[in-house]
């Protein structure tokens, strides 16, 4: 900064600034929802609690009525008599019984909020302090909630269990009727006159409704990046007149949007048609109290012959250091020559391939700059922390990547494993220090940690990484990876597993020209609509829902196709879209749109699902090498418990980015391998059938991860072929 002239450090400056003030209010918005959404999974867990411990007094209770009414029907027409047996039921205590019946109707209809209340008076202050933080404002002439936090904010201070808003201009319209209007307002039924209102409840409904609107879109923060005004990032209206014409001619669907909807209703009759008539002849599908239920996929084991090749080319396989590997595939592919200084300057590093080599190990192995520099010689910890910090940025990171990808894609191995048009994304829990603000409790593998969230590409090859919160919907990244990957391989079709779908992402994903193929848990469990009212199926008629609202999808087509646009015109990203597409706002309208396209898309997907067996078997293929993939990551990523030690998100990010770089390239140096193994087995006269070759997998463990590290830069590396046939 010191050689740099003065208006160039006051640019940089105000970057610098600017960057770390969007960041702080993310963080602070973020922390606010996490907060919330806590609370409100606390409470909830709380009264389901309270509620097995009060199931003896319920029965109690229900036993007492019933000795009431018992006495009441009595045959003793003496009144005294009904109430001495009425008083002996009630145990001559109506007070305890009462009360016990208040407290259960109290907590009735699932009402955790009495043990929410405790929670948020303990993060109050947190609470005011981030939205203090937040220049929160509404893309909407609608200000009810907005005046709300204004009203809010002036009684912060105020010690008063109730305030009187008799006199007050503040609206309590955006008071869901629900559970909140008794408890803020103290009156059973919504529309009731109101002059006071308990102001911690207020409070409390207030922030849970902040978090919901910013996760929407309602609401956004000003001089924030995840939570700015995403609107403001479209094309403009002149760029969409101008190129709406051509843009529905390459994606290939009518520029009209009642055309649109005729299309896609005459595809799902289509398909629901012909999964009706093969359903008699479908073994592995039933219907049972109008559900479906599929017979679980079974992965295909592979014959002996095919495991006999596979171990035989493990045991040729030299059991290199895990250096030397990395070392070899440097000199392979010349990754180092993206290292540059992020300055713009002239690199002072002599020798950058060495230390890109050794940053490798260190970062994507896990190591640490402390333990390499006790593990090689002639190195110190800040020789290797200064590359990772002032050379190599995210973005240096991903162009290494596609490098790897794009001389893999010239290997003919890969090509019997895939075609390249598909991809399996899935997110496996990657532990992180609990004090951190991407750190999250995670149910499903339990722990504090993140999702490091991986596309795969079907030739085994990874095409795309990112961190991303435990918390998270995966589904909001899913069409991400595809969107942003510039390498040789070009993938159309997209699996995941349950957690990567929704109805928004099915319908963003279907006029972004990428076909959604999930593998569904509990299929039984969604809906699948009927492709119009009258439309009647001879054997699976009974399974469909209300029937598709074509009305909708015609109304907001411009408004999804001007959002499609954006997108591929590169203005925001997919992610930024779905993120606010996963709520049920009521003023945004775009989600309804985006949704009834969903049902229509995923009800079409649900019939090919059904019908094709194959198409089932590949999908439960395609999802599986997504999970070898992340033990085979993991593998790689060895040392200190697999635990990223560091607290920025930025840093978070690139640590998976340089263990995606180094799991890519072990990936590549297995298939050259491999390869020439294969061809000395070839002219040693070993069979092998092409079948045998679409079961082998490059995550082959046989590297030594362990042991003394030893740095041969000098020394010589075969070329590589890659016209080497395998057959």
């Amino acid at each position: 900064m010191a050689r740099l002239r003065k208006g160039k450090q006051e640019l940089l400056l105000t970057i610098l600034l600017r960057y770390r003030l969007s960041r702080t209010l993310d963080d602070a918005a973020d922390l606010l929802i996490k907060l919330m959404r806590r609370m409100h999974t606390r409470a909830d867990k709380k009264l389901k609690d309270w509620l097995k411990n009060k199931t003896k007094q319920q029965e109690q209770l229900i036993g007492q009525l019933k000795d009431v009414t018992v006495a009441y029907q009595g045959s003793s027409r003496n009144d005294q008599h009904k109430l001495r047996n009425i008083g002996t039921a009630l145990k001559h205590n109506p007070q305890e019984v009462n009360d016990s019946c208040d407290q259960l109707l109290t907590y009735s209809s699932n009402n955790y909020l009495p043990f929410l209340l405790p929670m948020f008076i303990n993060h109050r202050a947190n609470l005011f302090d981030a939205l203090s933080l937040l220049k929160v404002r509404t893309p909407h002439s609608d200000y009810e909630l907005f005046k709300a936090i204004l009203f809010i904010k002036k009684h912060e201070t105020s010690r008063k269990s109730h305030i009187d808003v008799s006199n007050s201009s503040v609206s309590l319209k955006w008071i869901p009727a629900r559970k909140w209007w008794t408890s803020v307002t103290d009156t059973k039924k919504k529309g009731e006159p109101v002059t006071k209102v308990h102001r911690l409840y207020l409070e409390l409904c207030l922030f849970t409704l902040v978090a919901e609107a910013l996760r929407s879109g309602d609401l956004f923060v000003e001089d924030s990046e995840n939570f700015s005004d995403f609107r403001t990032q479209f094309i403009s209206e002149e760029e969409y007149q101008e190129q709406f014409e051509d843009f529905c001619q390459m994606m290939g669907y009518p520029s009209n949007g009642a055309d649109f909807c005729r299309q896609l209703k005459a595809k799902l009759h289509a398909v629901c048609k012909k999964a009706d008539e093969q359903f008699p002849d479908n073994t592995e599908v039933q219907i049972i109290n109008k559900k479906l239920c599929i017979t679980p996929v079974k992965a295909e084991k592979p014959t002996p012959e095919q495991e006999a090749l596979a171990s035989l080319i493990k045991e040729r396989m030299p059991p290199k250091n895990i250096l030397d590997v990395l070392s070899e595939t440097e000199k392979w592919l010349n990754l180092s020559k993206h290292i540059r200084p992020l300055s713009g300057n002239k690199s002072r590093i002599d020798n950058t391939e060495e230390r890109f080599v050794l940053n490798l190990l260190c970062y994507g192995c896990n190591l640490g700059p402390v333990q390499l520099s006790r593990s090689v010689q002639n190195i110190s910890r800040k020789q290797i922390a200064r590359l990772k910090l002032k050379h190599c940025s995210e973005y240096t990171l991903i162009k290494c990547i596609r490098d790897v990808i794009n001389g893999y894609n010239q290997f003919l191995l890969p090509g019997y494993w895939g075609t390249g048009k598909r991809a399996s994304a899935d997110g496996t829990k990657w532990d992180v220090y609990e004090n951190n603000l991407l750190s999250e409790y995670h149910i499903r593998y339990g722990g504090y940690g993140g999702i490091a969230y991986y596309h795969l590409s079907d030739k085994y090859i990874c095409l795309f990484s990112r961190f991303i919160p435990c918390g998270v919907y995966e589904a909001i990244y899913i069409l991400d990876g595809l969107l942003e990957n510039d390498s040789d391989i070009q993938p159309d079709t997209v699996h995941s597993d349950t957690h990567g779908q929704s109805l928004a992402v099915f319908g963003l994903a279907y006029l972004l020209g990428i076909k959604l193929m999930p593998r569904i848990k509990n299929i039984k469990r969604l809906n699948l609509h009927r492709p119009e009212a009258g439309a009647r199926f001879k054997h699976i008629n009974g399974i469909f829902a209300e029937p598709i609202d074509y009305k909708v999808i015609e109304r907001e087509f411009p408004e999804m196709l001007g959002i499609v646009m954006s997108i591929k015109g590169g203005k925001l990203t997919a992610s930024t879209i779905v993120r606010h597409l996963t709520g049920k706002s009521r003023k945004n309208q775009l989600y309804y749109g985006f949704r009834e396209l969903g049902r229509v898309i995923r009800t079409q997907f649900l019939m090919e699902y059904i019908a094709d067996g194959g198409l089932r078997r590949m999908i439960n293929a395609s999802t599986n090498k997504s999970e070898h993939f992340n033990k085979f990551s993991d593998w790689v990523f060895f040392y200190n418990k697999g635990v990223i030690r560091e607290n920025d998100r930025h840093e978070q990010d690139k640590i998976i980015k340089w263990n995606h770089l180094a799991t890519n390239m072990l990936i590549f140096y297995n298939v050259e391998v491999m390869t020439r193994v294969l061809k000395e087995l070839r002219e040693e006269g070993h069979k092998i059938a092409e079948d045998d070759l679409k079961h082998l997998s490059p995550y082959i463990e046989s590297t030594n991860r362990l042991g003394d590290y030893r740095l041969e830069l000098a020394k010589q590396v075969r070329p590589l072929d890659f016209s080497i046939s395998v057959l």
